[in-house]
């Protein structure tokens, strides 16, 4: 407003660029926040990496045709220090000199040989997968991802928390061939509180997504969803 009382709106580009001649008579009094042309959604936040750390999000989003995205927030483990014993080999190399009695050539040649086997202790870490929470890769998540993969859909899984040492030893055991990504564990967590949980993407776009427990075969989902 100004001295008198008089009060002006304006849009905030036309004030910032018509300020100086507001300076002396006219105050600023609010700043009227509107909402935002793009609402916010929960896909707003969406920040998917691979497993070095490098922002695929782009990559993710504008994937042409449909993807099952396996989701866990948390994978299910525990860790510790173990040792294995591994052979440490050592050879020897020598040259020798090869006579062709044909061409009346003589060639030399390398001659690798082992000297010695010796063993050693090597720490690395171990992973305790929790046995309930494989099972359920085993007998929901990978028959479902086999399936979508044989007919031409693709799978991605996306893991909070995870590395490449995790995603070793997880894929393992669960015999899940896939790709694998990584994210926000609480961002996960509101795409789907399922863990693991099952969403159905077409052209960058949530199409449905279930809990673990109600995931239908692949047929099902197909005719219902797949078009």
């Amino acid at each position: 407003h100004n001295t008198d009382g008089r009060k002006l709106e304006l849009p905030n580009a036309q004030y910032m660029k018509e300020f100086q001649s507001y300076k002396t008579e006219w105050k600023v009094v609010d700043n009227i926040q509107t909402e935002p042309t793009v609402k916010k959604t929960k896909l707003s936040d969406f920040e998917v990496m691979d497993l070095d750390g490098e922002d695929l999000t782009e990559e993710f989003l504008s994937e042409e045709g449909y993807t099952l995205m396996i989701v866990a927030h948390e994978l299910k483990y525990d860790s510790e220090m173990a040792t294995m014993v591994i052979q440490d080999t050592t050879y020897l190399t020598d040259t020798i000199m090869v006579f062709e009695l044909e061409t009346k050539e003589e060639t030399q040649q390398i001659v690798r040989s082992i000297s010695s086997i010796v063993p050693s202790d090597q720490r690395y870490v171990k992973y305790n997968w929790d046995i309930d929470y494989i099972d359920k890769y085993k007998n929901i998540i990978r028959p479902l991802a086999d399936k979508a993969l044989s007919n031409g859909v693709k799978v991605k899984a996306v893991m909070g928390g995870a590395d490449e040492d995790i995603v070793r030893s997880f894929k393992n055991v669960t015999g899940l061939d896939i790709e694998f990504y990584k994210a926000d564990d609480i961002l996960l967590k509101t795409i789907v509180r399922s863990n693991p949980g099952v969403v159905l993407w077409n052209n960058g776009k949530i199409i449905y997504k279930w809990h673990y427990k109600k995931v239908p075969t692949f047929d099902t989902m197909a005719s219902q969803y797949i078009r």
